[in-house]
């Protein structure tokens, strides 16, 4: 429809341009912003065609309104500059019939699916509003099996980009458990520079966790891939330690760890979530979680959404059996 629109404003700035107001730089200026801006936006809405097809189809389209302005700059006119009254071209009529050759592609483009959900699923605006998710695949219904036309490349590349998400999805959870951990402590306890390093982890693990749970749902139609459920992404990442209940706490990454080292009048203390008290001595036999080491999880949630997005396996997320 926008695109429809933009066509329909090159023909009135034609008409505005070059007949009211005779200025041939000003029409030829806005009809190439409005053709670029249609091209553009096919490129953001058309899925699944190849570029060289959806450049193609876009120049059918702006071939039209070429050609009027091609007609209407060297039509006739009288000396006061206006077109004259019978104006003939023979490159009018050839408008009319390249506007219904675009008109056809656009059937093409837009022509429902073979399935019988029978959606144009072309445009990405139709898969973003399929409600029900008739435009997507559900992996669990060939039971984990690969499609028979999957090459072995593909199959590689998705045991790779699983192999990613599982790495992500653990750095994930335990950054989650080490920032609920630390925000349970009280903010008295905690010095200014210690609340600002606190708050700043928590949006860049904001970001990264919003980003993997896009992928998530992204990935949810691929065949050949595992489904990922975002859901337990979405609701536990709003959930305090406060939230959880006794046996998550205690099956909760970090449980038992201590909080530290906090400042208590110059003098280093640790924090128990569990006894809910500060921790003078004896903390050689604990582990304890300190605010370097939240940051260093909440680095390697960074490295290893990035990687799930850039499709890549270069990054080193330190995802070892000594972590």
């Amino acid at each position: 429809g926008i695109n429809q629109l933009l066509q329909t404003m090159t023909y009135y700035v034609l008409g505005c341009t070059l007949i009211e107001n005779m200025s041939l730089t000003t029409a030829i200026a806005l009809t190439v912003a409005y053709q670029v801006a249609a091209l553009a936006l096919w490129y953001l809405d058309i899925a699944g065609v190849r570029r060289r097809v959806i450049v193609g189809i876009q120049l059918v389209g702006v071939a039209p309104p070429l050609m009027v302005l091609v007609a209407l700059a060297r039509a006739d006119r009288t000396e006061r500059g206006l077109l004259e009254p019978n104006v003939n071209t023979w490159i009018t009529p050839g408008a009319f019939f390249v506007e219904v050759i675009w008109y056809e592609a656009l059937l093409w483009v837009a022509r429902p699916s073979d399935d019988e959900a029978a959606l144009p699923r072309r445009f990405r605006s139709v898969l973003f509003l399929d409600v029900f998710g008739d435009g997507s695949y559900d992996p669990t219904d060939a039971e984990q099996v690969l499609p028979p036309k999957q090459s072995a490349n593909q199959a590689s590349r998705h045991a790779q980009e699983q192999t990613r998400a599982a790495a992500a999805e653990r750095h994930v959870e335990a950054a989650l458990a080490a920032l609920r951990r630390w925000e349970a402590c009280p903010a008295s306890m905690l010095s200014q520079p210690q609340q600002r390093a606190l708050r700043k982890y928590r949006q860049d693990f904001e970001i990264w966790r919003k980003s993997f749970a896009g992928w998530m749902v992204q990935s949810k139609g691929k065949r050949g891939l595992h489904h990922h459920d975002h859901l337990w992404l979405e609701e536990d990442g709003h959930r305090t330690w406060a939230d959880l209940t006794v046996v998550e706490q205690e099956n909760e990454a970090f449980a038992g760890t201590l909080l530290g080292p906090l400042d208590d009048s110059g003098r280093a203390v640790f924090y128990d979530i569990e006894a809910s008290q500060l921790v003078y001595d004896g903390v050689a036999d604990r582990e304890v979680l300190t605010l370097r080491m939240l940051g260093e999880l909440v680095r390697k949630t960074e490295l290893a959404v990035h990687a799930v997005l850039s499709k890549t396996g270069g990054q080193d997320t330190g995802d070892s059996d000594s972590d």
